[in-house]
């Protein structure tokens, strides 16, 4: 598949269907990262800053993004940077970092933690946080990459009540790792 970029879309040199068959290879990225659940759509929006519309149109195949949209969710989606390199018609990228991530895996010999496509090697962790659970974890490693997670993301990534992801913040907050800023309804969780 050739395509082009014209404006802010991609547009294919040949066939007339680019923008049909380019937003169904996305929204079928975006499924395979996030799964097919109505909370997926706001996962996908707190951590890009992409309104959860213009991602419903994604997820549901109606619409491809705009170019600085698609770059953007390739930072977060693996998938969509998948996909992205195919267009490009890079694929020997994508195979030198599937190579790369699976040398990386092999490396390590003790813990690995893994929910979706954030992996934590527990080993190379501080002696002081060694003894927090897989989801809070993943759950710092996030908040350090500049995410905003809240416990109903926890709860949909590691697929446990909210409660349990309400009780692993609340440990966080504790240890002094996590802090919230700002109101209860617009706050977030920073690294302290």
């Amino acid at each position: 598949m050739s395509l082009t970029q014209t404006g802010n879309k991609w547009t294919e040199k040949t066939e007339g269907n680019s923008d049909k068959k380019l937003a169904q290879m996305l929204a079928k990225a975006l499924r395979q990262d996030y799964g097919g659940k109505h909370s997926s759509i706001k996962i996908i929006s707190n951590d890009t800053g992409i309104s959860s519309e213009t991602i419903r149109k994604w997820y549901e195949g109606r619409n491809p993004p705009r170019l600085r949209y698609f770059i953007k969710i390739a930072k977060y989606s693996p998938n969509v940077l998948r996909v992205f390199l195919e267009i490009i018609g890079k694929n020997d990228l994508w195979e030198l970092y599937q190579q790369h991530l699976s040398a990386t895996e092999k490396q390590s010999s003790k813990a690995i933690y893994s929910a979706g496509f954030c992996t934590i090697n527990k080993t190379a962790l501080p002696e002081n946080i060694r003894n927090l659970n897989q989801r809070q974890l993943w759950c710092l490693l996030l908040l350090e990459r500049g995410h905003k997670v809240k416990a109903e993301d926890i709860a949909t990534a590691w697929k446990v009540s909210s409660r349990s992801a309400k009780v692993d913040i609340a440990g966080l907050v504790a240890a002094g790792l996590i802090c919230f800023i700002g109101s209860k309804k617009t706050g977030y969780y920073k690294v302290c």
